[in-house]
Parts: C-alpha cells; sequence; structure tokens
C-alpha cells in the first residue's frame, strides 16, 4: 500500500465518521423538534379547549343577559300599561267629577232661579 491509497483509505473513514457523527446530529436535531412540535401541538390543543371553554361561558352570559333583558322588558311593558290604566281611570274620574260640577252648578242655578221666581 502507498500513502496515497492509505490516505484515501484514511479519508474514506474519516468521511464515514462525519457521516455518523452529522448523522447522530441530525438524529438529535429532530429528536428535539419532535418533542418541540408534541410541546407546541399540546400548548394549542389545551389554549383550544380554554377558548372553547371561555365561548360556551360567553354563550351562556348573553344567554342569561338576554333573558334578563326579556325579563325587565316584560316587566317594564306591564308597568307602562298600569300606567296606562290608572291614567285612563285618573282622566275619567276627572270627567265624572266635571260633570258632577255642571249638574251641581246646573242644580244650584235652577234652585237660585226658583227661590227668585218665589219671592217674584
Amino acid at each position: 500500500m502507498t500513502n496515497n491509497q492509505m490516505a484515501g483509505e484514511d479519508s474514506q473513514i474519516l468521511f464515514g465518521e462525519i457521516q455518523g457523527k452529522l448523522g447522530s446530529i441530525d438524529a438529535l436535531i429532530q429528536g428535539e423538534e419532535d418533542q418541540q412540535n408534541k410541546l407546541l401541538r399540546a400548548a394549542l390543543e389545551r389554549r383550544r379547549k380554554r377558548r372553547a371553554g371561555l365561548q360556551e361561558q360567553a354563550k351562556h352570559l348573553e344567554e342569561k343577559k338576554e333573558a334578563q333583558d326579556e325579563k325587565y322588558g316584560r316587566k317594564l311593558r306591564a308597568i307602562k300599561e298600569e300606567e296606562q290604566a290608572q291614567l285612563h281611570n285618573v282622566e275619567a274620574e276627572i270627567e265624572r267629577e266635571r260633570e258632577q260640577g255642571l249638574l251641581d252648578v246646573d242644580q244650584q242655578v235652577m234652585t237660585d232661579k226658583e227661590k227668585k221666581v218665589a219671592k217674584l
């Protein structure tokens, strides 16, 4: 064997060792990348679950608020209806009192007129 043959064999051995080490490094990098991706997928899944939970809570709160708004709306309509009924009753009472007052005035006028006629 000559020096060139030995140098060629040594460089092939060295190249093979380097390729092996690079393969090991690539495997380590790939393993680390896989581990990080696994952690990221787990974190993403937790976020999705949390988001779904928050959306469910928001939906529940919205439904609760709508129910309360509807309840207060019914109460407000009932109050307005009661107010209108009372206003109508008051107006009717005022009208009755006005008519009664006019009748009383008419009766008083008639009575006064009769007294004057009787005096004559």
